[in-house]
C-alpha cells in the first residue's frame, strides 16, 4: 500500500531536492518531524548543507568536537533555542527562507567583515534592538525572558569595556552564549549552565594570547584545582585604557589563599592585591588576597570565623583608598590589627623588589603586639 503524504517523514517529501550527503545528515539528526519540516523550508538551511553549492567554511554539517568551523556544526544549529521556537536564518541574518537568492539586506545588515572584527559594539546593539528589548517581540517566543539584558550589560565591567573602551576583546553576548547552537541556561549543554561557567570563562581568561602580558594568578581550591584566575596587566604593549586586571567575573569572587590556611596562631595576613599576596607567600607568610576593595557579606564571616589572628596589609595609594578599605575590613569583621607600611612606601612589593624585607617585618611585629 502507498504511503500517505500525510503519514510520511517530512524527508521523504524532499528526497528529490537532496543531495546524497544532505540526506545522511539530516538522517544523523535526532530531532522532532516539526524541526525537520522547519529546516527543509527553508532555503538558507537547504543551500548552506549542500556540499555541491558550499565551501568548507559556509558549510552546514554534522562536524566532530573542536573541528574547524565548530560553528557550522548542524547539530548544534538544530539545537538552537531560536531555532525550536521558529526562529531560523533570517531573524538575524535577514532576508526571508523562501528567498532563492540573497537579498542585499543579508550584506546591508551587519557592519562589513573588518569593521566587525574590530568593534563588537554592534553585537549587543544587534540582538537588543529588535529582540530581546522588545516586550511585545519576547512575549511572541518567551514571555519569561526578561527585556533589560542591554542595561544590565552596560553597567558590567564587559560592557564598559565593549560599549565605552571598544575593547574588541571584551565579552559580548555571544562570546558567552555562542553563535548557533544556544541553549536555554538550564540545560547542561548551555555555555551559562552554573557548571559550565568556568570553561566558558576560560575561553578568555584563561587563554594564553588573550592574556598575553599579564601576570596569571590561579586561585586554588584545598585539593589543588584551579577555580579562579586573575590577570594582571604587566606588559608596555597592552593598550593603556585596558583594565589592570582581568578575571572571572561571571563567578563569586574567591579569596586567594583561603583554602591553604590551617589553624595556627600565626597572623594570617589579608590583602586587596595579587602582587603582594604572592610576595608575602614568598616570604613564608599565611596569606588571603581578597581581589580588591570590596568585602562581601559570605567573606566577612568567613573572616570571622578563621582559626587564627588577622593582619590587614594596606595599600598605600595616592588617593587613600587602600588605607580606607582596610580600616573598613577591620569594622566589618571586628577584629585584627592593621599593619602600618614604612613612610613612603606604596605597597608590600616595593619593600620586595628593594630588598627591605627586614623593615616590613619590624612594622608586622608592632602590628601584632598592637
Amino acid at each position: 500500500m502507498a504511503t500517505s503524504r500525510y503519514n510520511a517523514h517530512p524527508l521523504s517529501l524532499h528526497l528529490e531536492h537532496l543531495n546524497p550527503e544532505q540526506l545522511a545528515a539530516f538522517l544523523s539528526l535526532d530531532i522532532a518531524d516539526e524541526h525537520i519540516e522547519l529546516l527543509l523550508s527553508d532555503n538558507c538551511v537547504l543551500c548552506h548543507t549542500n556540499p555541491d553549492q558550499q565551501p568548507e567554511e559556509t558549510l552546514f554539517r554534522v562536524r566532530d568536537l573542536g573541528e574547524p568551523n565548530g560553528h557550522l556544526n548542524l547539530r548544534e544549529v538544530v539545537a538552537d533555542v531560536h531555532l525550536r521556537r521558529g526562529l531560523s536564518c533570517s531573524g538575524c541574518h535577514g532576508g526571508k527562507p523562501t528567498d532563492e537568492e540573497m537579498p542585499d539586506e543579508i550584506f546591508d545588515r551587519w557592519p562589513d567583515r573588518d569593521a566587525r572584527r574590530t568593534d563588537r559594539s554592534w553585537i549587543p546593539a544587534f540582538c537588543t534592538e529588535a529582540c530581546h528589548s522588545q516586550t511585545g517581540f519576547m512575549r511572541r517566543f518567551n514571555p519569561s525572558l526578561p527585556v533589560d539584558q542591554m542595561l544590565k550589560y552596560r553597567e558590567s565591567r564587559h560592557g564598559d569595556a565593549v560599549l565605552t573602551r571598544r575593547n574588541p576583546q571584551a565579552a559580548q553576548c555571544v562570546s558567552c552564549h555562542g553563535v548557533h547552537g544556544i541553549r536555554r541556561p538550564t540545560s547542561p549543554q548551555s555555555l551559562v549552565f552554573p557548571a559550565n561557567i568556568p570553561t566558558t570563562c576560560g575561553k578568555c581568561h584563561a587563554d594564553r594570547e588573550f592574556m598575553r602580558g599579564r601576570i596569571v594568578f590561579p586561585c586554588l581550591d584545598g585539593e589543588g584545582r584551579v577555580v579562579h584566575l586573575a590577570g594582571r596587566k604587566w606588559a608596555s604593549f597592552i593598550h593603556p585604557r585596558a583594565p589592570k586586571y582581568l578575571s572571572l567575573y561571571g563567578l563569586p569572587k574567591p579569596l586567594y589563599g583561603l583554602a591553604q590556611i590551617k589553624p595556627s596562631g600565626e597572623p594570617a595576613l589579608f590583602t586587596e592585591s595579587l602582587p603582594d599576596w604572592l610576595t608575602l607567600l614568598q616570604w613564608g607568610h599565611a596569606a588571603i588576597c581578597n581581589l580588591g576593595t570590596g568585602l562581601t557579606p559570605t567573606h566577612v564571616d568567613v573572616l570571622r570565623r578563621l582559626g587564627r589572628p588577622l593582619v590587614y596589609v594596606p595599600q598605600n595609594d595616592a588617593s587613600g583608598v587602600g588605607l580606607e578599605a582596610v580600616a573598613a575590613w577591620r569594622e566589618m569583621v571586628g577584629r585584627g590589627a592593621v599593619l602600618e607600611l614604612p613612610q613612603g612606601v606604596k605597597d608590600v612589593n616595593e619593600l620586595a623588589v628593594a630588598g627591605r624585607r627586614d623593615e616590613f617585618l619590624v612594622s608586622l611585629s608592632q602590628a601584632t603586639r598592637s
